[in-house]
Parts: C-alpha cells; structure tokens; sequence
C-alpha cells in the first residue's frame, strides 16, 4: 500500500537476503520495515537524532546551549511517573515490553510486544513526541539521575570508560559523561528540555524501524495521519576543533576492586571533525579498527 507524500525504496541485503522496505515521508520522517513473517514476536524503536554531544546548535533564533546531560534526562522524561504508573506501565498493561537508551549521538526508545503491537507502537510514539516537561516533573527526574550518575562513579568500568575518553579529547564533548555531572544536571531546566523536545522530537526528524509479521496498510495510515506536511530542516551543530593529539596519555584510577583492568584507546587522524567520514567508508573503518584490536588483545 502507499499514500501520497511517500517516497518508497526496497533492497535486499546481498549477504543475509532480508528485504527491507524503507519509507520516507515529505516532512523527512523516515520508516524502516523489516518484514517477518510468521514471527510472533515483533519489534520497534524510535530513534531520535539528539544525544550527549549535541549540546550546541544553530537554529532561526541564532545559537542555543544547553548544559551536558540533556538528552539523557529528557529520555527520563518521558518515562516519568504519573497516575496510573507512567507509559512503562500502560505499555505494560497492552503487552508491551519497553526501554530506552541514550547515547553520543541519539536517543533510542524500543520495546517487543506479540499481541497488540499497532496500539503499543502508536501509545509509544505519541509519548515521545509529547513528554512531559512540567517543572514539577522535572525536578522529580532530577534527584534519579543523581543517583544514577553516583551509581556509575562506583563502576570501575564505567569510570574508565569515561575517564579514557577525558584522557583522548580536549574539546569534543563526546569527553563529558552521557548522563552529564552532577553540576551540569542540576543546571538543566524544563526550559532546556522544552528547547530540545522542540527542535528534535518531532515527527518529521524521528526515525522508525520495525521488525516482524507487520500490518504494513494499518501502520502506515496510522503515522500518515500524525505527520505534518511540510518539511522542518533539523538544527545545525556547531563545528568543534578537535585535534589529532591526546591530551592525556596516561591515568591511573585506583578503586576497591578484584582484578585490575585497563582500556586503550586509539583516536583515529582520519575521523576528525575536519574530516569526517560518512556511510559505507565509515562502517569500513570501524570494522577494519575492530579486527585490528581484536588481533592484538583479543
């Protein structure tokens, strides 16, 4: 089935011979369908363009800033708790089976359901698009993600993970923690998160992948009729200068723990913000720097 105002594409992938159907609505939303059919179980995530590292941007009104830890506590957000349990649980209550993540460069929201999908991939959808962004509800996220980010302090692996970065980045902020400090959480305001929530979620910037036995008809009528008609270009990120060279090429952290461990990190002269690499070429390069360092250490 197709409607007016989208644009469908469909390959198979010459490795695995899945099929998958790719639609592009005029407004920019994009939806990716994995058919499966016979499954029971079936998938979806909600991928919105906005992570950790996007704190700065260009937009109509001139130049936003918004402290680190932004997307993350937004991604809490959407999750608080109201009456009747929040979303977790009226997904819960249709058979639905969700989670989120956030990370450098987006926001993930997912979930599995077997029966009931449509209703819980539209309850999910709607949610997301309109958090709940009261001051009230901000400030009772704001005391969880303390201790969350406390929690991950007392995490060796976490803590290296993240002091590693520190060590390879002087300007990037891929170096500040996703959660944000815990300074930078306290700074965050519902304003903030309503900036955001404005500027990237939205229809029109979201990406939607869905894996199993789909009604494709009913689900495409279904996010048809919660586009808009014109396309919003997304904000543009402000450049950052970053580097070849390590700002610290050595830390040592000294924590209670049973085994001593250590991370390298190699930082890459040719995938700098003055020279990026997009697509295929950097897929090659990643998988050819996984091979290298699972060769030596693996």
């Amino acid at each position: 089935m197709s409607l007016p105002g989208w644009v469908l594409t469909e390959k198979i992938d010459s490795l695995s011979g899945t099929r998958i159907r790719s639609l592009t609505h005029c407004s920019g939303f994009r939806l990716i369908l994995l058919p499966r059919p016979g499954f029971a179980r079936r998938f979806g995530s909600i991928c919105i363009p906005f992570g950790s590292v996007h704190g700065t941007w260009s937009d109509a009104r001139g130049k936003v800033e918004i402290p680190p830890g932004t997307a993350h506590y937004l991604e809490h957000c959407v999750f608080s708790k109201e009456e009747g349990g929040g979303l977790l649980s009226r997904l819960s209550s249709i058979g639905a089976d969700a989670n989120a993540y956030t990370s450098h460069t987006h926001t993930m929201y997912h979930f599995t359901s077997v029966e009931r999908f449509n209703e819980a991939l539209f309850t999910y959808f709607d949610a997301v698009m309109a958090p709940p962004l009261t001051d009230r509800r901000v400030e009772e996220e704001r005391g969880i993600i303390l201790s969350e980010i406390g929690m991950y302090h007392d995490d060796p692996d976490s803590r290296a993970f993240t002091t590693l970065l520190e060590g390879m980045y002087g300007n990037h902020p891929v170096r500040v923690d996703i959660a944000g400090t815990p300074d930078s959480v306290g700074r965050i305001t519902a304003t903030d998160l309503k900036t955001v929530a404005d500027a990237f979620y939205r229809p029109s910037a979201a990406t939607v992948t869905l894996v199993g036995d789909l009604d494709e008809a009913s689900i495409l009528e279904g996010f048809d009729a919660r586009m808009d008609a014109t396309s919003v270009p997304l904000p543009l990120p402000e450049p950052v200068e970053e580097g070849p060279s390590i700002p610290l090429r050595e830390t040592t952290l000294h924590m209670d723990v049973g085994a001593s461990s250590f991370l390298i990190g190699i930082k890459d002269p040719h995938v700098l913000p003055d020279s990026p690499l997009d697509g295929l070429a950097l897929v090659e390069r990643k998988l050819a720097g996984r091979l290298l360092t699972e060769s030596l250490l693996g």
